[in-house]
């Protein structure tokens, strides 16, 4: 795979994160709307992929065996044949205490997508008045399946990117949009209280650039402001809560993309590989990470990093195994037969996910993993009647909650609850 192969697997990858409930007319409705950043990322690989490979229309899952459209379903199929592969247990048999199946809609009939905890029981989810247009942040009971409506979403005139980085903290929710203005596309920073209330502006960006991943990326709440990275060429930003002033950069980090605030890093998931260098932007410390001039598409937590090292090829497809690490190069773990496959983001400093690929079949399955200590579970999920694979990924290094649909059941997997 050349290195814009390799780019263009990756984009689609990261165009599918967050996309579980997509419909089977995703690329038909994304590119007629270009509006989320992400559909826009997934309309130009795609274009690209047509004329590099010479396909009709993208694929979003990993290293794929023959080229087919992709259909967004995570629901199990009987095919292809995978009676001669072998899977993990699955996530209720390995973390049971962990695991809540809840209906896929909401108690007023509506669809809903899980954000992350607002408290040891409640979860922040959002629903949507069309694709990818969310209207309504409430929270949910996971015990009682009791669901309260907290903040109405306003979508701007002219809006360019609907409601995306939805992040909480200080009391406060925070999200993003961005809107023409003429000639400018303006991004805006968005609050409302955590305990529901009206949204309102707190701060607007003008002129940013359609930059790789968005004008606004890594949105964060900390103490008594909020920061975030820009796309592109990066650096952070800052603007009080209590408003009133315009974002300010914080020094010393040009360059350097929002990972996990206060840390910030580089190179961003666009990269070869990804955040090998960290910066603290309170305390000044760095962290860097050993990786050889022959590795690519790894990718590192704070303490930790995950990728592919060459095994034995059985010829009918590159020889990948998965590896994991500390970022000094000690302590490494294998997985095998399985396969980091690219960027996945690693959470909490702890969780990834890796792939089951067969030689035939292309990517079967996908397996939540524990790099520390080395458990795996299986999601269960399977390749779509046409052999096409597709899921999504952590929102952030710091995602404490994962959700799917499978089998008409909306799987929540409480990552704090995992010993």
């Amino acid at each position: 795979m050349n290195d814009l192969e390799d780019r263009l697997r990756r984009t689609l990858r990261t165009a599918a994160e967050q996309a579980p409930y997509s419909p089977v007319d995703l690329t038909r409705r994304v590119a007629a709307r270009r509006r989320d950043r992400r559909a826009q990322i997934l309309t130009v690989a795609a274009a690209a992929i047509a004329v590099v490979a010479a396909v009709a229309a993208p694929v979003v899952f990993l290293d794929p065996a023959p080229v087919r459209p992709a259909v967004m379903d995570a629901t199990p199929s009987s095919s292809p044949d995978l009676s001669g592969v072998e899977f993990p247990p699955s996530l209720q048999e390995v973390w049971p205490k962990a695991i809540h199946e809840i209906p896929t809609k909401l108690p007023n009939g509506r669809k809903f997508r899980p954000l992350f905890f607002l408290d040891a029981g409640t979860i922040l989810v959002s629903t949507e008045s069309s694709f990818e247009k969310t209207d309504m942040l409430a929270s949910y009971d996971l015990a009682t399946g009791e669901a309260l409506d907290l903040v109405r979403v306003i979508t701007p005139a002219n809006a360019e990117l609907f409601a995306s980085e939805f992040t909480a903290g200080s009391g406060v929710i925070a999200w993003t949009t961005s809107r023409r203005a003429g000639e400018q596309l303006i991004a805006e920073i968005w609050t409302a209280p955590v305990t529901g209330g009206e949204a309102s502006v707190l701060g607007s960006i003008n002129d940013v650039k359609e930059a790789e991943g968005g004008p606004v990326r890594g949105l964060s709440v900390a103490g008594d402001a909020v920061y975030w990275s820009t796309g592109g060429t990066g650096g952070v930003w800052r603007l009080p809560l209590t408003g009133g002033s315009p974002p300010a950069a914080v020094p010393g980090t040009e360059g350097y993309h929002m990972f996990d605030y206060p840390w910030v890093g580089k190179p961003d998931e666009y990269g070869t590989t990804t955040y090998t260098e960290l910066l603290n932007v309170q305390t000044g410390e760095t962290r860097t990470a050993v990786v050889k001039e022959d590795e690519s598409s790894w990718t590192c937590g704070l303490t930790r990093c995950v990728g592919d090292l060459p095994g034995e090829s059985d010829g009918a497809r590159p020889p990948r195994l998965a590896v994991t690490r500390l970022r000094d190069g000690s302590e490494q773990r294998t997985f095998p037969p399985l396969n980091a496959g690219g960027h996945a983001v690693i959470t909490m400093d702890r969780f990834t996910f890796l792939t089951i690929d067969d030689p035939a079949a292309g990517t079967v399955g996908m397996v939540l993993t524990d790099l520390v200590s080395g458990e795996m579970a299986d999601l269960g999920l399977r390749p779509n009647a046409d052999g096409s694979f597709s899921y999504h990924d952590f929102a952030r290094p710091s995602s404490d909650l994962y959700a799917y649909e499978l089998k008409g059941k909306l799987i929540v997997v409480d990552l704090r609850a995992i010993e």
